[in-house]
């Protein structure tokens, strides 16, 4: 064997010594992340533990939430929160805790801060519905957007006295369009979002060009100011695209439809969820719906099919009452995320470690005994203009709370106000079930478990 093979040898026998070497640091590499996250995960799972709950088993969690009914799942919800001191409870889906808080005190520490405003990943599960809209967004994408889109939602109904038209087309503000696209959409949301966005966004195109909307004040208007100035006017859709074409915010397509879904799904579900048990309520107390009758008559007279303004709903104080105090019974949103990025002090000896994910069932909050007396009983005087004050400001939170609450409360108050108005000038109902006999069930929406039965009368 001469010179050059024994390089050769020593040649591949390096090459081997040195593969082997690479592989078994960075099976040590892997080992030491597996190691260290497991730990990592041990130490913060005791932290979690330190936190009071229900019976659960490693690795399956807290089996009585997949054992009983799903109708059965809320009441169980806030039987714990009264069951745990301050209304704290930590439980195991799975592998993964999540901490429900009940406390107004308490939730205040987080939903009013502006430290934890990521939304827990339990929100993912929306994106295939509505995309990474202001619902679903990281929050630097929220913080973008959030200020363009409220001007667009509160301003459209500040542009007319008369706001009766927004009862007839919800889509009006995001589309800028008919209604066509919506029976499909209704029928098979998933099926026809992306033919929905497509249809809006190219017809509404095509009306800006044909009809010059916009385009003579872009021309004339050539300072940033004066762009900035006209974006956030009219329909949802036309804000996105004005945003888009005049605006350094980058606006795509995509992120159109994700916020145009989110509008959609979010502001029609909500609305009607809370329609269906407003006139569930009023059904089951006629003494009380017969005092909506009285606040009708008074402010519009003989006149059934009034020009709702503004200045009409301002009146509609005890109609108000009732919308409220069904949103405290049934929230049509039940259960609102948050993950903490900071160790949250609840009480000294109750402390959510940081990077935990927080529950808010908003149903169990509204039923606290230690804010509402008598919480189960259905009354609107909670609400009156002598007695709201004594309500917790962190103690009714059917539309969220804190920096990032939701942006269309006002237009989904005005919404169900005109919708329940033009109801009780025509009609009354009776509820054939009685509110004992109804269950929920809290999914997106809190909805009935079953169907619910009226019988309407005109007046």
């Amino acid at each position: 064997m001469d010179i050059s093979d024994n390089l050769s040898v020593e040649s591949k026998t390096l090459k081997v010594n040195v593969y082997t070497s690479l592989v078994a640091l960075s099976v040590l590499l892997v080992s030491w992340i597996v190691m260290s996250q497991s730990l990592k995960l041990k130490a913060f799972g005791k932290k979690i533990d330190k936190i009071p709950g229900p019976f659960s088993i490693p690795i399956l969690g807290t089996l009585v939430l997949i054992i009983i009914p799903r109708s059965e799942i809320l009441e169980v919800i806030i039987r714990w929160t009264r069951k745990f001191k301050d209304g704290c409870f930590r439980l195991w889906l799975l592998n993964e805790p999540v901490i429900f808080i009940s406390s107004p005190d308490h939730v205040q520490k987080i939903l009013g801060s502006k430290e934890h405003l990521e939304k827990a990943a339990l929100y993912q599960v929306l994106k295939p519905l509505i995309g990474n809209g202001l619902i679903t967004a990281d929050v630097p994408s929220w913080k973008a957007h959030r200020r363009l889109l409220i001007n667009s939602v509160n301003g459209k109904m500040k542009q007319d006295g008369n706001v009766q038209p927004l009862v007839f087309s919800l889509a009006s503000l995001e589309l800028g369009l008919g209604c066509s696209p919506l029976k499909r959409y209704e029928e098979d949301i998933n099926a026809a979002t992306q033919e929905l966005f497509d249809y809006v966004v190219s017809e509404r195109r095509k009306q800006r060009q044909t009809h010059d909307i916009n385009t003579n004040e872009i021309n004339t208007e050539s300072s940033a100011l004066k762009n900035q100035k006209h974006i956030g006017r009219g329909a949802l859709i036309d804000t996105l695209l004005d945003a888009a074409e005049h605006s350094e915010n980058e606006i795509t397509d995509e992120y159109m439809k994700n916020e145009l879904m989110t509008f959609l799904v979010a502001g029609h579900d909500t609305s009607s969820e809370t329609m269906l048990w407003a006139l569930f309520m009023l059904g089951s107390h006629p003494e009380l719906q017969d005092k909506v009758h009285d606040e009708m008559k008074e402010i519009f007279g003989d006149n059934r099919t009034p020009e709702i303004t503004l200045d009409d709903l301002s009146r509609m104080t005890y109609l108000d009452q009732c919308i409220k105090e069904t949103l405290r019974v049934y929230p049509s949103v039940p259960l609102l995320m948050r993950k903490v990025n900071t160790d949250v002090e609840l009480e000294p000896d109750l402390i959510i470690p940081a990077g935990a994910e927080v529950a808010f069932c908003i149903p169990a909050i509204h039923q606290n005994p230690s804010v509402y007396k008598n919480p189960k009983k259905f009354d609107p005087e909670r609400f009156a203009a002598d007695k709201i004050a004594d309500i917790h400001p962190y103690g009714y939170c059917p539309f969220s709370l804190g920096p990032r609450n939701c942006i269309g409360k006002r237009l989904g108050e005005v919404l169900t106000k005109i919708v329940l108005a033009g109801f009780f000038l025509n009609y009354s109902v009776t509820s054939l079930q009685k509110p004992e006999e109804v269950k929920t069930v809290a999914e997106v929406t809190l909805g009935p478990s079953k169907p619910i039965f009226f019988h309407v009368k005109r007046r």
